[in-house]
């Protein structure tokens, strides 16, 4: 939200970057907070396999960092393509990505909790609820007084209110 959008009296989040993927994430998959249409199995089966083999998937998550120019620079993209990857509702190859770029040393806190929070939705759009959690309580051991949006699916609003409470 931009600060002329904001409500008056009203600063722009700090966290506005993972209000923009939230956004993103509610604009491509409305029904994140519902239970997954009947075609998408819970576990892997033949229909799954296959839309996970044609997702898109960025040719450069599996790429190492440059030998030289800037890491930061990489590891934005790379984070970019994880948020674009989830927004397109392809959650497996996102927490894929996300779980490989969270514990590079070169990620930012920012980039981390952003991460975390591309694992924790996927992991609530497959119906893994433990690891969304997991990765809740991680962006919470970051920073303790992270929100996400009030247009956030309920379902991962929930999650996070319940990795907050565990973690008291």
């Amino acid at each position: 939200m931009a600060a002329a959008d904001a409500p008056r009296g009203r600063a722009e989040p700090a966290n506005a970057p993972v209000a923009l993927v939230l956004g993103l994430l509610l604009a491509a998959a409305p029904a994140l907070g519902q239970p997954a249409p009947p075609e998408v199995p819970d576990a892997p089966g033949p229909a799954a396999v296959e839309r996970e083999a044609t997702a898109p998937v960025s040719p450069v998550a599996d790429a190492s960092p440059p030998a030289e120019g800037p890491v930061d620079s990489w590891m934005e993209e790379q984070v970019r393509a994880a948020e674009e990857t989830l927004a397109s509702a392809h959650f497996r190859s996102a927490r894929g990505i996300a779980r490989q770029l969270r514990g590079r040393a070169s990620a930012s806190t920012p980039q981390r909790i952003r991460l975390e929070l591309v694992v924790a939705t996927a992991s609530l759009a497959l119906g893994d609820t433990a690891e969304a959690r997991a990765s809740l309580r991680r962006i919470l051991a970051i920073d303790p007084g992270f929100a996400v949006p009030a247009t956030a699916a309920p379902k991962l609003r929930r999650a996070l209110d319940i990795a907050r409470a565990a973690g008291r």
